[in-house]
């Protein structure tokens, strides 16, 4: 694949490097969503039924969604090696994924409906639902762009949160300094460590030299961040075990 699309073995080993902390992390999520429940409710025969019930059903949702799934393997699944219960599995995978995103969204959505007391409460609540049907209706595009729009908005309170705490006294405003100084000694470091390759696949896209550079700095300053997270984490972790 690092060949087809001309890829660095930079850019080759990150994607990698982030393809394997994400099958692990979500392993472990998987791991840990099953069995944290049915370790809590062992001394609660009922909560163990309302598990082992939950479980059933997601089963069951599952196998409906691989039964009914494709079995005419498409060009990608062929040249990636997939046979027809490869390929019934990812489409039931993703076929199950929607199902459950779709009850989970609307059974929040009536469970919030049932709290509304005024019309701006209505507002606040219809509005959300409406952009995220209209960019579900709209393919990948809208997905894309409700999700750059999210992300958007998350970093604008994050940022106008910790500039609002700043103002409560000198040590907010030490901390401020400090995170501010990290991320921009976090994006030199990226940005001196990034290259200015433009392969042919770039300029396909229209991407030159600049971008390029741009784009694997932000890459690489969000596996630093992810690094520096986990160590944080870990550390943390480490010393309040030893307390």
């Amino acid at each position: 694949m690092c060949l087809e699309k001309n890829l660095s073995e930079f850019h080759c080993s990150m994607v990698g490097f982030g393809l394997i902390s994400t099958y692990i992390i979500l392993g472990l999520a998987t791991v840990l969503a099953v069995l944290l429940p049915l370790i809590g409710s062992l001394n609660n025969p009922k909560a163990l039924l309302k598990v082992l019930a939950g479980v059933g059903v997601l089963a069951v949702i599952f196998l409906a969604c691989y039964f009914i799934s494709s079995d005419k393997l498409s060009d990608p699944a062929l040249a990636a090696g997939l046979g027809i219960t490869g390929y019934k599995l990812v489409g039931g995978g993703l076929t199950m994924f929607y199902i459950v995103f779709v009850i989970a969204f609307g059974a929040l959505f009536f469970t919030e409906l049932k709290n509304v007391k005024s019309a701006v409460d209505a507002i606040k609540i219809l509005l959300p639902a409406v952009i995220v049907v209209l960019a579900l209706i709209s393919g990948v595009d809208g997905g894309l762009y409700l999700t750059y729009a999210i992300m958007i908005v998350v970093v604008l309170v994050l940022i106008f949160g910790i500039v609002i705490s700043s103002r409560s006294g000198s040590t907010e405003k030490w901390k401020l300094a400090y995170w501010v100084g990290f991320f921009v000694i976090l994006g030199g470091v990226a940005f001196a460590l990034a290259g200015d390759e433009v392969k042919p696949l770039y300029k396909v896209a229209g991407v030159d030299s600049t971008q390029s550079r741009l784009v694997e700095t932000g890459l690489i300053m969000f596996y630093l961040a992810l690094v520096a997270a986990i160590i944080g984490v870990v550390y943390s972790e480490i010393n309040k075990a030893l307390k």
